[in-house]
Formats: structure tokens, C-alpha cells, sequence
């Protein structure tokens, strides 16, 4: 036994090692897994710094394989380490050694350089090891991103210093007062002062005393608009002379939007002023025998074209976006190379695009001295700008830009996005998109432009001196009629390439520039037929224009034709000849060939382009016409389509015909005034039929002159859509004032019915056991009748709002109107005439039949009141099939109905009347005639039961109701037949009667034992369930009420029929909700008691209840 115990206790014991030996492995496991895992580097030492372990991010970090790294202890010789500033950090700051040292947790920024000579920077902290064997932990966080981006910011810092002292243009800064707060050395170098002397002292101690009154005047408002541009001053320098200063500056805000302090660049234009002033007088030098120079335009002086290439080539090398504009900021080229950011994001704001449009103003400027360079208002990217100038007339400026500085930041783009109100996201991303430079790059991109730009005006200023050069050419013409020397007419036709042909057609010269245009040398075609290189299309009718002009003598004209090059390939040439076979030096056609093929490609170009835009012009969605005060010069084809006239009748036509004649004062109201904007008006088609149209106008140059182009618009499917959602609004808010009138009825429904049932259950009591000649027996009656009135109310209001409950029946429309006709022609009197008209082989109807007796009353009470004496009143039924929705009644629904109509020949109605006729509370009798109710209350029975009415009258003409109500197909029943008033049904069951209402749960009870019945009464459905567990009896019929506290009268029914299978249930309400009725209509197997009730009544459902089957 013992032996037992022993070895027992072994195996527990050796279960519990290995428990514990697994716990320790897994534990270990975890370690590993954490260590080498753990983001940054980690290596262990002892107490001596032999390095005992190392993961595998500090082997990553340091370069280092783990096997070396373990073979390394905490020695300079194994380690480079630096520190932040470069220096070497010796061993007693490394963090290990100190945190041995004084055994504390060590952190410090350390670089540590590798075998390539590369710098990595650590965040290196180091914790003692209280462990035996073990000394210190350290872990490497790389942080070499972060150090190279502060010693960038360093960097950038220390070169933004720089380029604000050594920028181009002149920096200050003012105070409030007017004195400086800060210069740049530009300034100094201009005015010549030190810094010393400048600082603190009033701006207009610098300036020419015939300028220090101007400054004092302007320099408030300059604080208070914010901005000055081009503003000049003359400024005195340290020597005395005075230099002309342009000033462009904005002012500085505090964080409170107050003004802090101005900030202005400034240029010295001295030397461009003089300049500028001489060239003026060297262009009015060249005003004879040129026209005058102010009729001079860029255009005028270089091709477009040429233009264009130029700018999109420089702009595609210089990685710049660029445009050339008139000075007035209108592009002269096309944009080349601009970016997304600018074109598509910033200037689609219209923030953005005023600061666009301002720093554009701002670059026009002419900068003598260099390029204007700046970053622009508009996103801050650089921006540059040089100007064209002709004889000292500004006639461009060549813009560039769109380019990021290298040190602006992605949140200050999205700053400003916000500010305009344009997409961040999409701002942030086209940011990165847009090339980037520092600002000695641009710089020298500026600069390159701004040589450009003057050699393109140098180039100008050529060509303006051969509009001189031409008028000599012109006289060298005339010099070639009075017989000069042959070598005089080559000179003044040296710009082209000259010939001479004979009467053959022979080549008998060409001057030595055919070469540079077409390649051949002189040699190669003398002696030649000219027709070997004439295009075989064009012979014919270059040798028929020759033949003419060799029969006249002098005789010039003009030859567009085909050339061939030397390559083979044709050139477009223009030859202007004359004919000086008379003049013995030429005896032969003098002239010239000027290749015009470009010019050709142009207006190849030009035709394609107007056939491109013709076809667009006729494929707008509207009709065009481009007219002349009124007279249509042209039009597309949609105004064709519009109007039913042809484009040929409507060229030439008076626009104003094709307007309505009511709306032409407007239209020509709004041609004379230059209305732009959209605006309707009736048009006219050539039959003569009116529709709505939509115009909107522009002034626009046309031909020479300015014409008006007009869009029209027929409008005639968007009025019919929109009277159409007008219609269907009027129809939404009908259906919400239904409803609204709906839970009003429903709200007050139960409680009000309630009381009604208190009152006339009471009066009917206490009427019983009254003698008819008591004197209070009249007063109970009028309570009881005053009762049955304000019940019909209810009842009223919950037709209307289709919240009436019923019980429907398949019904033959005919049988239930005869039952009422009796009854009905009681309620007219004896002086209308009631006509029955029915129709034979009516269909049937699913409908309540109280429901008939409640339109029919409402309507010939209506009709009876609407005839003065003696008058008729026609009931009929028909029944009708509609397949479409009238347009007249959008409440009509395809399908089969069956028509109850209603007429009288009474006064009739206005429209106004007929358009408020089924508003609850609407009424034209007098106040003490009716509640307003009745037509409201026909009308929610009749869409209750998914039907529609119609209304016809007119004031003096009668008025017809038609209510269609759907077609049953089941057989309709007949209306059962209406007998004599019974006594009051008895009997002796067990009743449980349950009401919330203690009222009426009294009275019902009251009423229920007087008929001899015995009851269990019940405040509450839990009360009534625990009164069902132990009744004295049998229980046979449970009266409940349906809307009540915590459990509705359905749900207690389900209760009691578990503990009583064969129970049966009267449900009673004045308002069910939809708890046993689906929108007011009544389950066929429910039975109901409407509330309020008399004795008779409740007697009378009791026994029907008590008697039927289940």
C-alpha cells in the first residue's frame, strides 16, 4: 500500500512538472515571438556590455548579422558612433554605458555609422537589467527620416533667408504709423543705406518732399482697401540723388483681423522710365509712311501659329505652364502645359479665379530690369511674367508658372481650397501633380523667358521697320514701269524667290534663294520649261494665266498654284507677275514666288472649322438665329424644326414674326435693352399655333459688326410637366390634410364615443323607468338626442377620413337604394319631386350598406336645400368601364364601376365653390344649417371604398354628384328588409364585461342585468383574465372594449378562448384602430358594437351574439 502511495504521488507530481515545463515553453515561445517582432531593435548585454542577444529589426537597422552583432560588446572600436552634430560621441555618453553607469533608464539621439559610410540616427534608450547574468536592455528606434527633414527645414529656412536678403526685387515693411519694421538687403542696395539707418524711422523721410504729402494722404486708404499695385513714389538715396520706385504690396492682419503691418516689394524703374521714354520716340520715328502704330497688334506682327509652337515648345522644356496675353489679360495663345490644379480646380471657383485674374494683372506689369517673379495670389505657386514691347507701346505679356515650390506644403494648398471653397481632396491630390522647383530654378527659367521676351519684341520692332521697308518695295515696283536697271527691280524683290519666264514658258532667271526655299540651284532649272515642276493639276491653268498676261503690256496679276521641291514634295506658291515683254532688260514676266502654304493650311484649316461648327450649329438641341436688329441673317436647322420654317424662308425673315403678338413688346423691349439672360415668352409656328418658348441672347461679333445670336427653347413638354407636378402637389397635399384630419377623428374618437355612450346610455335608463307625461322625461330626451347628434359628428369626421369601421357586403345596388327611398322622400318634402331611375342588370358592390344610406342622405339633404319651392331630384345607377385616366379626373383608376348619381335642378355652383366642396367644415349655408361635414364625410366613404366622385354645376344649372364605386363579382345579396321596432332581447347567460372606462363598464352592466343577464365586470384585461380562472359559472360572452392599457381587446380574446374554447366575443368601440378592423373594415367572423349604443342596440348584438355560431 504504501509502495502505492509512492508511486502515486510521483506521477501527480511529474504531471505537474510537465504542466509547468509546457507553461514555461509556451511562455518562452511568446517571448520570442514579442522580441523579435517587436518593431524597433532590441539587443541585450550583461553587466560587462557583451551583447547576449539581438532580434531581427536591430539586425535590419544597424547592417549588422546576429552572429556579429553577439560577438560585439560596448567598445569604440566595434562602433562609429556620432553624435546629432556630426562630431564623434564618445564611450562614456553612449546610453548604455550611462545607464550601467548610473543605473538609470537612458534615452539619446545617436548615429551610428555603417561599413559604407552611411549615417543611420537612432533614438536609443537603454534600462539596467536587475537580472543575474544580465546588465542592460537597449532598443533602436530609426528616426533617420525625421533628423533628414529637420535638417531639411534647417536648410530651407536658412535659403529662404537668403533669397528674401538677395531677391531680385526690394522688401519693406511698415508699422501702423508708417515707419519701418524690416527691409531686405535688395532695398539697401538700391537706396544705399545700412539697416541701422532705416529701421524705426518714418517711410516718408525717403521721400522727394513734393511725394511726402501724396504718401500721408494715401497711405490710410492703402490700410483700409488692403492692396496696392504699381504705386510710384520718388525716393531719395543715401547719396541725394532720387530714383523712381514702383510699389506693389498688401497689408498683414493680427489673429483678430486687425492691421499688423505692410507688406511691399519694390522695383527701381528709373532706368525703364528713361528707356521707355526712348523707345516711344523711336516709334514715332517709324509713324511715316506706316499707319499709325496705336492700329498695332501682336497679331499684326508675328503668325499665331508660329506663336503658339514657340510658347508649347518652351513651355514642354521648361516643364512650365504658359500663355501670351493682350495687356489687358486676354490670351493672344493658347494655354500650354497647364496643370489641373490651376485650370480645373482653382479657377472653376469664382474666388480663385479673381485671385488668378489679379496676379495675371500684377505680372503684366512691365519689369525693365528683369522678369517679374512672384508667387501667385491664387495657391501660391511661382509665377512669372515678361512683357512685349514695341517702340515703348506694351503690346503682350508672356506669362509662366503653375509651379510648386519644393518647400511648400500639402496643408497649405488644402488651406486654401477651403478658402475658395474648392475640393480639398482633389486640391491636395493635383498639388503632388504639379511640377516642382526651388526658386533659383524658376529663376533661371524667368529669366530665359524674359530674354525671349525681348528678343520677340526686338523681332517686332524688325517687322514694323519693313512695313517701311515694303512702301520702298512698293516704289522699287514703280521704278520697274519706268525702265530701272534689272538689277534695281531684284533688289526690291529680293524677299521672295524672283523669276523671269519667256513666252514659252522657259525659266530664263531665277535668283539664288530658290535653293532656300525649294532646293534647286539656279543652274538646275535655267533654260527649262517652268510647267516640269508646276503640280500636272495646275498646268492648265498656269499656262492660261500666263497666256493673258504676256497680251498686255504692264499688265500684273496674281497665280496661286503648285510648286515641286526638289524632294519631289509640292509647295503652295503665290506668283504676282507683269508682263514686260516691251522691256528690252526683261523681254519675258517678271515676278515672284511666295509660299503661301501655310497660309493655304490655314484656310484649309478655317473652311474645316466653319464646316465643324455649321454642323454643330445645326445639331444644337434648340433653334439658333444669329439677327441684325431684329432681321435673321442666320440660322440652324433646329430653329427650322421650332418654328415649321424652312432655313431658306427664315433667312431675311423679321425675327418678331415668330413671336405671339402678346409677347413682342417684351421681346424687343429685351432686344433694345441687351437682356442676356433667360426668359419666356409665347412663339408662334407657321400655322399659326402658339407654344410656350424659352429665349436667352448674347451680343456677339459677327461679319465685321455686332449682331444679337438668340437660343430658342420650345418649352411646351416641361409646362406640361411642370403643371403636371403642380397638379400631382395639389393631389399630396389633399391626401395630407386627409390624414391630418384623420388622426384628429381617430384621436378624439375613443374618448369622445365613450362619453356619448355614459350620457345616452343613462338618459335611455332612466327614460325607461319614466312615465313620457313626466315633465323631466322631455329634458332626458333632448340630452339623449343632443347625444345621437354629437355621435353623428364622430361618425362623420371618421368618414371623411376613411377611419369609419364597416362591415362591407356584396350588395345589388338597385335592392339597397329602393329600401331608402321611402325614408328619403320623407327627408325632401313633399314639395321636390324624388325620380328613381335604376339601370337593369346591375353589377354588385362589396360595400357596407349604412355606408349607401349615408351618401344618399347627404346628397339629397344637399339637393333638397340647394332648390328653392318646388323642384326634382333624380336618383339613378349605371355602370361604366373606363380604360384610360381621364385627363379631367386623375383620380379615375381603369377598371369596372358602378355609377350612383345624384341630380338636382336647384341654383347650381361657381367653380370657386366646386374646388373647396369636400374640405371638412366647408360650407355655404348658414352656421346654424350644417356642420360642413357631409360632402367631406360622402367623400372619404367613397375612397374608403375605392371609389371616385364627379361633379358637374353650374350657377343657376343644377348639380349632378357621380360616385363610381368598384365592380364585385361575387352575386350581391339583397339589402335585408328593415322591420318593425322590437322590444328590447333578454336572457339569463353569464356575461364577462370588460371597459377601462368605469362609466361605461358601469352602465353597460347596469343595462345587462336589467335585461336579465349575469355579469362579471372588469376594469382591465388582467382583471378580466384572473376573473375567467374561477367564474361562478359557465362564462358565455365577453363584452370588451378594443382600445385599452397594456393589452388590446384582440389579444384578451386569444387570452380568454385558451382557458374558455367555446366562449364567444362582442367586441365594442368607438374607435378600433386597426386592431380588428384592416383600414375600418371589419374581419367577416368579428362582431362588433359600435359606440355609442343604446339599451336596444347592446340588447340586440348580445343576443345576436349569444344565439349564432362560430
Amino acid at each position: 500500500m504504501h509502495q502505492g502511495h509512492l508511486n502515486e504521488d510521483f506521477a501527480r507530481r511529474s504531471a505537474e512538472l510537465e504542466k509547468r515545463l509546457g507553461e514555461y515553453r509556451s511562455a518562452a515561445q511568446k517571448y520570442q515571438a514579442l522580441f523579435h517582432q517587436f518593431p524597433y531593435g532590441i539587443t541585450i548585454s550583461d553587466e560587462n556590455g557583451e551583447i547576449l542577444e539581438t532580434n531581427v529589426v536591430a539586425e535590419e537597422l544597424l547592417g549588422i548579422l546576429k552572429d556579429e552583432h553577439e560577438s560585439r560588446s560596448i567598445n569604440p572600436e566595434d562602433w562609429n558612433i556620432i553624435r546629432p552634430d556630426g562630431s564623434p560621441m564618445p564611450l562614456e555618453e553612449w546610453a548604455a554605458v550611462v545607464a550601467l553607469r548610473e543605473n538609470r533608464v537612458v534615452s539619446k539621439v545617436m548615429g551610428v555609422v555603417g561599413k559604407d559610410g552611411g549615417v543611420a540616427w537612432f533614438n536609443v534608450a537603454a534600462a539596467p537589467l536587475h537580472l543575474k547574468g544580465y546588465g542592460v536592455v537597449i532598443t533602436y528606434h530609426n528616426i533617420s527620416d525625421k533628423i533628414q527633414t529637420e535638417k531639411a527645414l534647417t536648410d530651407s529656412e536658412k535659403r529662404f533667408q537668403m533669397l528674401f536678403e538677395n531677391a531680385p526685387l526690394g522688401y519693406q515693411s511698415l508699422d501702423e504709423n508708417g515707419c519701418f519694421i524690416q527691409v531686405n538687403q535688395t532695398w539697401l542696395q538700391i537706396l544705399g543705406y545700412a539697416r541701422e539707418e532705416v529701421i524705426g524711422r518714418p517711410f516718408s523721410d525717403f521721400l522727394h518732399p513734393d511725394w511726402k504729402e501724396h504718401f500721408k494722404e494715401n497711405f490710410p486708404r492703402f490700410k483700409a482697401i488692403g492692396e496696392i499695385l504699381g504705386v510710384e513714389f520718388y525716393m531719395r538715396k543715401k547719396d541725394g540723388a532720387f530714383i523712381l520706385v514702383s510699389f506693389n504690396g498688401k497689408i498683414g492682419k493680427d489673429a483678430k483681423g486687425d492691421f499688423k503691418q505692410t507688406h511691399c516689394i519694390l522695383q527701381d524703374i528709373t532706368e525703364q522710365k528713361r528707356t521707355q521714354d526712348a523707345l516711344e520716340k523711336r516709334l514715332l520715328a517709324l509713324t511715316r509712311p506706316m499707319e499709325d502704330p496705336e492700329d498695332v497688334h501682336l497679331q499684326d506682327l508675328f503668325s499665331i501659329k508660329d506663336l503658339q509652337k514657340f510658347q508649347d515648345e518652351f513651355s514642354a522644356a521648361m516643364n512650365v505652364a504658359s500663355l501670351i496675353t493682350t495687356p489687358a489679360g486676354e490670351p493672344i495663345t493658347a494655354p500650354s502645359n497647364f496643370t489641373r490644379l490651376c485650370s480645373e480646380l482653382i479657377r472653376s471657383t469664382e474666388i480663385g479665379r479673381a485671385n488668378c485674374h489679379k496676379s495675371d494683372s500684377i505680372l503684366g506689369a512691365h519689369h525693365q530690369n528683369g522678369p517679374a517673379v512672384r508667387p501667385c495670389l491664387s495657391g501660391g505657386l511661382w509665377d512669372a511674367g515678361a512683357s512685349i514691347i514695341v517702340g515703348g507701346k506694351h503690346l503682350a505679356n508672356w506669362l509662366i508658372g503653375q509651379v510648386r515650390d519644393k518647400t511648400q506644403t500639402e496643408e497649405s494648398i488644402r488651406a486654401y481650397a477651403r478658402t475658395i471653397g474648392a475640393d480639398e481632396e482633389e486640391c491636395a491630390k493635383a498639388f503632388w501633380e504639379t511640377p516642382s522647383m526651388n526658386v533659383e530654378e524658376f529663376q533661371r527659367i524667368a529669366d530665359l523667358l524674359y530674354t525671349f521676351a525681348n528678343t520677340l519684341s526686338d523681332m517686332a520692332f524688325q517687322n514694323l521697320q519693313q512695313a517701311r521697308f515694303i512702301a520702298e518695295r512698293k516704289q522699287a515696283e514703280e521704278a520697274i514701269k519706268r525702265h530701272q536697271s534689272l538689277h534695281s527691280k531684284l533688289v526690291a524683290n529680293i524677299g521672295d524667290v524672283i523669276v523671269i519666264i519667256d513666252q514659252e514658258g522657259v525659266s530664263r532667271y531665277k535668283s539664288a534663294n530658290i535653293e532656300k526655299h525649294f532646293g534647286w540651284k539656279p543652274e538646275d532649272v535655267l533654260g527649262k520649261s517652268t510647267w516640269d515642276n508646276v503640280h500636272p493639276e495646275d498646268i492648265e491653268g498656269a499656262k492660261k494665266f500666263f497666256a493673258d498676261l504676256a497680251r498686255e503690256p504692264d499688265k500684273t496679276g496674281v497665280l496661286e498654284c503648285r510648286y515641286r521641291r526638289k524632294d519631289g514634295a509640292f509647295r503652295w506658291i503665290e506668283f504676282t507677275g507683269v508682263s514686260l515683254f516691251h522691256d528690252p532688260d526683261i523681254n519675258g514676266i517678271l515676278g515672284n514666288y511666295h509660299d503661301i502654304t501655310e497660309r493655304k493650311e490655314a484656310e484649309k484649316s478655317l473652311r474645316e472649322s466653319e464646316a465643324r461648327f455649321k454642323a454643330l450649329h445645326n445639331a444644337s438641341f434648340g433653334g439658333i438665329a444669329i439677327h441684325d436688329k431684329g432681321v435673321i441673317l442666320d440660322c440652324n436647322q433646329g430653329l427650322s424644326q421650332i418654328s415649321g420654317h424652312t432655313v431658306e424662308e427664315l433667312i431675311g425673315m423679321d425675327g418678331l414674326l415668330l413671336i405671339a403678338e402678346q409677347s413682342r413688346d417684351l421681346v424687343m423691349g429685351n432686344i433694345l435693352a441687351g437682356y442676356e439672360k433667360p426668359y419666356e415668352a409665347m412663339g408662334v409656328r407657321k400655322n399659326g399655333e402658339e407654344f410656350p418658348l424659352r429665349l436667352e441672347a448674347r451680343n456677339i461679333p459677327y461679319q465685321g459688326k455686332q449682331v444679337r445670336v438668340v437660343e430658342f427653347r420650345d418649352i411646351t413638354e416641361s409646362k406640361a410637366a411642370e403643371a403636371e407636378r403642380e397638379k400631382l402637389q395639389s393631389q399630396l397635399l389633399q391626401a395630407q390634410k386627409m390624414e391630418s384630419v384623420g388622426r384628429l377623428a381617430g384621436g378624439v374618437a375613443h374618448d369622445f364615443n365613450n362619453m356619448l355612450s355614459v350620457i345616452m346610455g343613462h338618459a335611455e335608463m332612466a327614460m325607461d323607468e319614466m312615465d313620457p307625461a313626466n315633465p323631466v322625461f322631455a329634458d332626458l330626451s333632448e340630452i339623449f338626442s343632443a347625444a345621437q347628434r354629437s355621435a353623428d359628428i364622430t361618425r362623420q369626421l371618421l368618414a371623411f377620413a376613411r377611419k369609419q369601421t364597416i362591415a362591407p357586403k356584396v350588395l345589388d345596388l338597385n335592392h339597397t337604394v329602393e329600401g331608402m327611398l321611402k325614408m328619403l322622400r320623407r327627408l325632401i318634402g313633399e314639395d321636390i319631386d324624388l325620380v328613381w331611375a335604376p339601370h337593369n342588370n346591375l353589377w354588385a358592390v362589396n360595400m357596407d350598406p349604412t355606408q349607401i344610406d349615408q351618401i344618399l342622405a347627404n346628397l339629397c339633404v344637399n339637393a333638397r336645400d340647394a332648390i328653392d319651392g318646388v323642384g326634382k331630384i333624380v336618383i339613378e345607377t349605371s355602370k361604366v368601364s373606363i380604360t384610360d385616366s381621364p385627363d379631367q379626373n386623375s383620380e379615375a383608376r381603369p377598371g369596372d364601376y358602378v355609377v350612383l348619381a345624384v341630380s338636382d335642378d336647384g341654383k347650381g355652383m361657381d367653380f370657386q365653390t366646386q374646388e373647396n366642396l369636400f374640405e371638412p367644415f366647408f360650407s355655404t349655408k348658414d352656421v346654424d344649417k350644417g356642420t360642413g361635414l357631409g360632402l367631406a364625410m360622402v367623400y372619404g366613404i367613397v375612397k374608403q371604398n375605392k371609389g371616385f366622385i364627379t361633379v358637374q354645376s353650374e350657377v343657376g344649372q343644377g348639380a349632378a354628384f357621380k360616385i363610381h364605386l368598384p365592380k364585385h363579382t361575387a352575386p350581391a345579396a339583397l339589402a335585408p328588409k328593415k322591420s318593425a321596432e322590437a322590444p328590447a332581447a333578454k336572457g339569463h347567460e353569464m356575461i364577462l364585461v370588460v371597459e377601462d372606462e368605469p362609466a361605461i363598464l358601469n352602465m353597460a352592466r347596469l343595462m345587462l342585468e336589467k335585461l336579465g343577464y349575469k355579469i362579471l365586470a372588469a376594469n382591465s384585461p388582467s382583471q378580466a383574465i384572473q376573473l375567467a380562472k374561477d367564474p361562478p359559472g359557465e362564462i358565455r360572452l365577453v363584452i370588451t372594449d378594443v382600445i385599452m392599457p397594456n393589452m388590446n381587446g384582440r389579444e384578451l380574446e386569444e387570452r380568454l378562448r385558451m382557458m374558455h374554447p367555446n366562449i364567444k366575443t362582442l367586441f365594442m368601440s368607438g374607435y378600433t384602430a386597426n386592431v380588428i378592423a384592416q383600414h375600418g373594415v371589419l374581419d367577416e367572423e368579428i362582431r362588433f358594437l359600435k359606440k355609442p349604443f343604446t339599451k336596444k342596440i347592446l340588447a340586440a348584438r348580445v343576443r345576436e351574439a349569444l344565439d349564432g355560431s362560430d
